[in-house]
């Protein structure tokens, strides 16, 4: 039977690692970033994987019902830094206070979906398929790459990291999981770089029964071989200067690759460690400080680049904490939580939804969500990234103004 190039790659059969050489979905980046047009928009999505406080994050600071909940862990007041008369940022977020204030920077309050999971597998997997109601395999990203036609570009999308998120997942679309830029290069395993690439090219140039998995694993690498120094030829060095942390490199190198013009029109990057059960101060602040400077960092480095009005990002996390605090100066899975918009198109400085309504929680002692995180990607899909939401989301939602 006939092996079609997407059966062998979804087989298993052959995995190739960026330590050995390139992946075969760099074949059309030459042809597809000459076709990219220099105004299309750019999605970078950022994942707080672990359940962020929200709480502690967007803090109702003047709110006494807050310092009753949160005896041992809640934010002094002195130290928070206000965004509007009734909420103000964690302490380690200066960055993201600036950012606001410059009207970069937008908060969504109260994101969440009806009828909450409290398990980080299956509502982590509700926001990336968008589908609170039964189990999905594909993404919703997945499904706008599919309707989109990413296979025209085989870099439209990216992923930063060592694991693919489940939101691009696609039927057809494949997307490639960058660890390392520079990573992405043919590495002789003993000997001469240039003698052991020649011996290669010839072994892989030898006929091959067509439709065979001998013939896919020829194309595979030599499409590798031969794609692989366009991407980094493109890519150029950041300006910007950029904390010493994972998340902010992997930040770093979407802009390196969305500076280079190969047509990407999404990007994706994992924040985690949010998972606060106890000792919660010292871990939050910490994550909180990484994400306020990686943001920072990024928003300087695309701006110097001239992408500012080009790229829109936004961050989630699959819930928030219980609204009170537990007996080991932590917090337990919650619910509804905030997320944040940033962009040189996003109507900044603003907060959408109202302050959390701690003298009205559900049944366990929960946020009820007041934003359905439907209505951000809707939003996203159809006035930043021109797409019908109805088709990715499998149903209409009405979009917010932070766009």
């Amino acid at each position: 039977m006939a092996l079609t190039r997407r059966q062998f790659l979804k087989s298993g059969t052959i995995a190739v690692s960026g330590a050995v050489f390139l992946p075969p979905w760099l074949q059309a980046v030459a042809e597809a970033a000459d076709q990219s047009p220099s105004s299309s928009k750019i999605l970078v999505v950022v994942e707080l994987a672990g359940g962020n406080d929200g709480l502690n994050t967007v803090i109702p600071y003047k709110d006494g019902k807050y310092r009753d909940l949160r005896k041992v862990i809640g934010i002094d007041q002195s130290k928070a830094l206000p965004i509007t008369a009734e909420l103000a940022l964690h302490p380690a977020m200066s960055r993201m206070q600036a950012l606001f204030q410059a009207r970069k920077l937008a908060v969504i309050e109260g994101a969440g979906y009806p009828n909450p999971n409290r398990s980080h597998f299956r509502s982590m997997e509700i926001w990336q398929t968008a589908n609170p109601t039964s189990v999905e395999y594909y993404g919703w990203l997945g499904r706008y790459l599919d309707e989109d036609g990413h296979p025209r570009n085989p870099l439209q999308a990216v992923m930063l990291g060592d694991q693919l998120a489940q939101s691009l997942l696609a039927q057809d679309a494949d997307v490639p999981l960058i660890e390392d830029i520079q990573s992405y290069s043919f590495v002789a395993a003993d000997g001469p770089r240039d003698k052991a690439l020649a011996l290669l090219k010839r072994l892989h140039s030898q006929a091959a029964p067509k439709n065979s998995a001998r013939e896919h694993i020829q194309t595979v690498s030599l499409e590798a071989i031969s794609s692989s120094e366009e991407l980094r030829a493109r890519v150029k060095e950041s300006a910007a200067g950029y904390p010493d942390t994972a998340f902010a490199n992997q930040l770093k190198e979407i802009a390196q690759i969305i500076g280079g013009n190969v047509g990407t029109a999404v990007a994706y990057a994992r924040l985690g460690g949010f998972d606060t059960h106890a000792n919660q101060a010292t871990r939050q602040q910490q994550l909180l400080t990484s994400l306020s400077e990686g943001l920072d960092a990024f928003w300087k480095d695309v701006t110097s680049r001239g992408l500012a009005d080009r790229v829109l990002l936004f961050t989630f996390s699959e819930f928030g904490r219980r609204a009170r605090e537990n007996g080991g100066a932590g917090t337990d899975h919650g619910t509804a939580g905030p997320m944040f918009v940033l962009g040189g198109a996003v109507k900044g400085g603003q907060v959408y939804g109202d302050p959390p309504d701690l003298r009205n929680l559900d049944g366990n002692g929960d946020l009820k969500y007041q934003i359905d995180f439907r209505r951000v990607y809707s939003s996203v899909l159809s006035r930043w990234l021109g797409a019908d939401p109805e088709k990715v989301l499998g149903a209409r939602y009405e979009p917010l103004a932070f766009i």
